[in-house]
């Protein structure tokens, strides 16, 4: 009989003066990154570890997704590999 074994972390958050909260060093040692997605869901909030190129931002809203990237590229460049990688050109 095979047996599986759960490990829950909490830990109850502060807001500090703009919204910032900080997540245990537990936490952040155990994901191995600086980046963390926040999603609302019902009845809550989901943090969840990402792994994020250091010049790609990324966000997200219920209307709108975002890129940024550091440094810029041509707009016109990135659609056009876009769509070779969506088999679309």
């Amino acid at each position: 009989m095979s047996s599986i074994t759960i490990i829950t972390m909490n830990a109850i958050l502060t807001v500090f003066g703009k919204g910032q909260v900080t997540l245990p060093k537990s936490m952040r040692d155990k994901y191995k990154t600086k980046y963390f997605l926040a999603r609302e869901v019902d009845g809550g909030i989901f943090i969840q570890p990402i792994s994020v190129d250091e010049n790609v931002t990324f966000s997200e809203t219920e209307k709108d997704i975002s890129l940024s990237f550091n440094p810029p590229i041509n707009a016109k460049k990135l659609l056009k590999k876009l769509k070779e990688a969506d088999g679309t050109l």
